[in-house]
């Protein structure tokens, strides 16, 4: 019976009657047996009336350890079901990554090479397209319960399914108890991101009224409401236990009596029914008869016979999944599971691990019974425990952490070289889940322990210990270690010495340390390396020499890392890949190579997939972004930026989440795409390295500088006294100069033309030959300079800087930039009078912006089309609203009534790029849904109109 849950009901009835696009969660909290899980089924019955599409699954305390748990319950034998059609909807990559952990897709999907860390966020992304393949016409409806109990991999894919939703509609049914919340977790639900969607269902006891409805009618009514205090599963156990006289286990979660209660309702049952109960606790919330079986030691027609007493004594209840069954309540389970003995319980899942083995099941679906059975000494738990945390540290290094303790604490002799190398995974896999304290910790005991003959693992440690060093933001500490292991004797300078040297370098160059990063660096380069450790060092050289004034040097070094970097064989770069990746990232970072540094990029970013590496997922990701917005490939750029964010925000390296959300607000400058540049600024703020990180306060510039380029009165002045002044000391030679240029135009488009020739004379004094966006960036500053003067001959002068900025940033590659400078050389002849040559000189620089995907640039030259008299329409294409064209074209569909399927096949696109482009365009506009945005649309188009 459920009772007393009108008003929540009534609530859960209107957003399931007024279900708008998009993401829609409710938590439902409250304390153990007051009704969430009711409350969740009821809704699920009255969804499932509204033809919603309906999944439903829930977090096992036992089950902690087993990744994605509460998504494997609610979505595994529907992908296991999936149809032709939603397969093809799906496509193969994202089929590929959800069998990585969805063992019911594992029979139908081809076998792919295991994912590694660096790419976490593709399995998010591959379950948000798994639910809208799953959604019906009218949207879904995901019900997951007890996440107080959600394994780390799980709260990851929520916080992402939370800042990036599926398209379909959807109502996000969120059941916990909330002082157990997972840190993760709370933090993504308390977040600001949907403050406008959420829901909050607080349940409360039962008051007495709702209360009888559950109690005998007899004298004893109000005394079992008072022991219960108003809750509903207390009451139920109340109303069949009849009076309480024992008191609560310490610690407990129950009020007074009423685990007591629980274990009398079990030792009502025959001894068989007992062992059979225990036995199916130990398998988990959901029950599989043959593992029961196995569990308790019994045959299958005895354990079934032993669970028709279990479910005439309401014990267990059948799921409606197959065969499978689950306890009444998760209470209960923990009183039947605590009732048997440690010894018993351990056997119970040695026997569940063997059965489990014999089926061929995921070593990841064996190693949580492996981790409660294993003794010590136990080498093949440890073999097996180790090989399962490698296959889980790529999506829930928590869970890895959690199995490599355990074989750690198994294997007898932890100062053996089995012993050491589960010491190093443990740290690696400290380090993915941000536990930086802890692993630097292990790492100086495991380097105690370690002694010089074993320079391997000595070496290894010294390298994650520098690295560790860097992420919490003590340098010196790593860089002592990695100059006493420089000092020990190894025998001959080797690579492995030449890789020390190295990451000393790396970690003084990201200090802005460049005399001590290239002696550093050319230490190494006087050893006997092979290449792939050469053209790291050469490249070294190139990061510091232009801070140091030699910037022939810095190219030349370049030339020469890129030539040997190119045919270096794959493997070489893989043995060395924490630092072979700098040659193309100081190509694309430092000297703005666009040639061939994308190539090199991708090759990079196999690399580091390959091999799992935690901080290349956001790097070479955000530094490839950059690199495509400069080369005028503006969506791209966006999209590849996006995906450097949701694996830095992985990787939980707040530092790296800073680079990133960098390189993310430069592509906004490219584009002006002012609400992504003010959302990363907010983001950098709410992190804890935001007040010593030396880049966070170069997202305040960016986005200062977006809101001066749109018209926006912003004190720049500040902004750059905050950064040390005009010389904008910290700022690479690359930013600097390009910096320059954007403030010679904002300057110059207020009116100072005094101000704006400084800035262009900063830009000029930076200018190389060997780096010709720095020649083309000067010239067009200096343009902007010029076009403030009143006279003709200023205007003229300013006309031929600007073309020939636009001829020398078109052979440079940075077709936005030309294109700027074209839109310039129209304007300055508008000046001198020349409409016709004006127009169709804005005519070449909106081509050119459409062509990149620069939305926002077209409808500036638009902007001054109309004033020069030229009746241009507002289109999809050029609106007022900040959306790129396609994401304008697909909004304009949208709102006419087309479905996103429609949309895919007029555009034809895919369904997933309808999806993508929507969801930009919700949160630009923000609204939530296909109404709000129909109406903002519509509201915009009367405010266009002549």
């Amino acid at each position: 019976m459920f009772v007393g849950r009108q008003r929540e009901l009534a609530q859960l009835d209107l957003l399931l009657d007024a279900l708008p696009g998009g993401l829609t969660p409710v938590e439902v909290v409250g304390e153990p047996g007051i009704g969430k899980s009711r409350l969740l089924h009821e809704t699920g019955l009255r969804a499932s009336a509204r033809g919603l599409t309906v999944l439903a699954g829930r977090a096992g305390e036992f089950e902690r350890d087993l990744p994605f748990g509460v998504f494997l319950d609610a979505l595994d034998h529907h992908l296991a079901a999936l149809t032709e059609e939603q397969a093809a909807a799906l496509g193969p990559g994202h089929l590929r990554w959800l069998a990585t952990a969805f063992p019911g897709l594992a029979e139908r999907v081809p076998p792919a090479p295991p994912p590694q860390a660096a790419e976490r966020y593709l399995l998010h992304r591959a379950v948000a397209a798994a639910l809208d393949a799953l959604a019906g016409p009218a949207g879904l409806v995901l019900a997951l319960d007890d996440l107080h109990w959600a394994d780390e991999s799980t709260a990851e894919l929520l916080t992402h399914l939370l800042r990036r939703p599926p398209a379909t509609p959807l109502l996000l049914l969120l059941a916990h108890r909330p002082r157990q919340l997972p840190d993760k977790l709370a933090a993504a639900l308390t977040g600001p991101a949907h403050d406008d969607t959420r829901h909050r269902i607080e349940l409360a006891p039962l008051d007495f009224e709702a209360a009888c409805q559950l109690l005998p009618t007899d004298r004893r009514r109000r005394r079992l409401y008072e022991l219960s205090g108003g809750n509903p599963l207390y009451l139920q156990v109340l109303a069949h236990g009849g009076e309480l006289a024992v008191p609560a286990e310490e610690g407990a979660e129950v009020p007074p009596g009423i685990a007591a209660v629980l274990r009398t309702e079990f030792a009502r049952l025959s001894p068989a029914a007992r062992l059979v109960a225990r036995a199916a606790a130990v398998i988990g919330d959901q029950v599989d008869p043959e593992l029961v079986a196995a569990a308790a030691g019994l045959n299958l027609a005895d354990t079934h016979a032993a669970a028709e007493e279990l479910f005439e004594a309401d014990l267990l209840r059948g799921t409606g999944a197959g065969q499978r069954v689950t306890f009444r309540h998760p209470l209960l389970r923990n009183a039947v599971y605590h009732s048997a003995t440690p010894l018993w319980r351990a056997a119970a899942h040695g026997r569940a691990a063997r059965l489990l083995t014999e089926r061929g099941a995921a070593l990841t679906t064996i190693a949580p019974h492996i981790a409660r059975s294993a003794a010590v000494g136990d080498a093949e738990a440890v073999r097996l425990l180790r090989e399962a945390a490698g296959l889980a540290l790529a999506q829930a290094p928590a869970t890895a952490v959690s199995w490599l303790r355990v074989a750690l604490r198994g294997h007898p002799d932890p100062g053996d070289e089995l012993g050491r190398r589960l010491r190093l995974d443990l740290a690696h896999a400290l380090m993915m889940c941000g536990h930086y304290l802890e692993c630097w910790d292990l790492l100086r005991m495991h380097l105690d322990a370690t002694p010089a003959g074993a320079p391997a693992l000595r070496h290894q440690a010294v390298v994650l210990c520098a690295t560790t060093s860097r992420l919490l933001w003590q340098p010196e500490e790593g860089r002592r270690l990695v100059r006493d292991e420089l000092a020990r004797q190894y025998g001959r300078p080797d690579a492995a010495t030449a890789a020390l040297w190295l990451n000393l370098a790396l970690s003084l160059v990201l200090d802005g340390r460049f005399t001590e990063a290239a002696e550093a660096a050319g230490e190494a380069l006087r050893l006997q390396l092979p290449d792939a450790l050469r053209c790291t060092a050469l490249a070294m050289l190139a990061w510091c020499y232009p801070e140091l004034g030699r910037v022939p040097e810095a190219v030349r070094a370049l030339d020469e890392a890129a030539e040997i970097y190119d045919r270096v064989d794959e493997a070489d770069h893989l043995a060395h890949l924490g630092i072979s990746h700098l040659v193309p990232l100081v190509e694309a970072i430092c000297h703005l190579r666009l040639g061939d540094t994308l190539r090199r990029l991708d090759r990079v970013r196999r690399q580091s997939q390959r091999l799992g590496h935690l901080t290349f997922g956001g790097e070479v990701l955000g530094t490839t972004a950059a690199v495509l917005a400069h080369a005028g490939r503006v969506p791209e750029a966006i999209a590849l930026a996006e995906e450097a964010l949701d694996a830095a925000r992985l990787s939980g390296i707040e530092p790296l989440l800073v680079n990133v959300l960098c390189a993310r607000a430069a592509v906004a400058l490219y584009c002006l795409d002012l609400p992504a540049a003010e959302r990363a600024c907010r983001e950098v703020a709410t992190l804890s390295c935001a007040s010593w990180h030396p880049l966070a306060p170069h997202l305040t510039l960016i986005r200062d500088l977006v809101r001066a380029r749109l018209g926006h009165q912003v004190p720049l002045a500040e902004t750059i006294e905050g950064l040390g002044g005009p010389e904008l000391p910290g700022t690479l030679h690359r930013a600097r100069v390009l910096t320059y240029l954007e403030l010679a135009h904002i300057a110059a488009r207020r009116g100072r033309p005094a101000e704006a020739a400084d800035w262009a004379e900063r830009a000029a004094a930076l200018t190389e030959d060997l780096l010709p966006y720095s020649g083309a960036a000067a010239t067009l500053a200096k343009a902007y300079a010029r076009a403030c003067g009143k006279s003709a001959e200023h205007t003229k002068s300013a006309l031929a800087l600007a073309e020939s900025a636009a001829t020398a940033f078109t052979a440079a590659g940075f077709p936005v930039q030309s294109a700027r400078a074209t839109l310039l050389a129209g304007q300055l002849h508008a000046t001198l009078g020349d409409r016709d040559r004006a127009l169709s000189t804005m005519d070449k620089a909106a081509a050119v912006f459409a062509g990149c995907g620069a939305g926002t640039h077209t409808e500036i030259v638009l902007r001054y089309q109309r004033r020069l008299g030229r009746r241009v329409p507002r289109t999809a294409g050029s609106n007022p609203l900040g959306l790129t064209p396609r994401e304008a074209e697909i909004a304009g569909l949208v709102a006419k009534g087309h479905s996103n399927r429609a949309v895919a096949a007029l555009l034809v696109v895919s369904e997933r790029t309808v999806e993508t482009h929507l969801s930009r365009a919700f949160q630009k506009l923000g609204v939530s849904s296909r109404t709000a945005l129909t109406a903002l649309l519509a509201r915009a188009d009367d405010s266009n109109r002549p």
